[in-house]
């Protein structure tokens, strides 16, 4: 998907290096930083960082198929990041213009709002959940009048 017109711009593909057999990607540190980390402090960046570890790249050209259908009646909620540098705030948009979502709340983090943003994700995932509950809770009492 980033190869579309709204993923130009994208940090992570750009500055992976695959090496060794089996492949594995890379991201060198400063790379790292500026894809993936840019909106946290120094420290917590340093320490994201260092618990990197090479990926397998074997899965990656492996399309994922989910059988039509098989998502019908599941919410969809997403967290988009407006200073994402992996998926661009374009590319994200238009994923959720593609999917429909139930709730879409927008953090000003990068890709990282798990420790960029902590407790501003936490809030939106707990919105997420409440949100999510509540129709279920709605579906179950619906289901007990008939």
């Amino acid at each position: 998907m980033t190869k579309l017109p709204e993923g130009d711009g994208e940090q992570v593909l750009a500055n992976v290096v695959v090496e060794g057999e089996p492949p594995v990607a890379v991201m060198p540190a400063a790379a790292s930083r500026h894809a993936l980390y840019g909106s946290c402090t120094e420290d917590v960046a340093a320490w994201a960082i260092a618990w990197q570890c090479p990926q397998p790249v074997s899965p990656l050209p492996v399309a994922v198929s989910i059988p039509r259908g098989a998502l019908n009646g599941i919410n969809r909620y997403y967290v988009l990041c407006t200073r994402d540098r992996a998926i661009p705030p374009p590319l994200q948009r238009r994923m959720i213009a593609e999917n429909t979502c139930a709730d879409v709340i927008e953090l000003d983090t990068d890709h990282t709002p798990q420790v960029s943003m902590t407790n501003e994700l936490a809030n939106a995932l707990h919105r997420f959940a409440t949100h999510s509950s509540a129709g279920a809770g709605r579906a179950r009492r619906s289901e007990r009048s008939y």
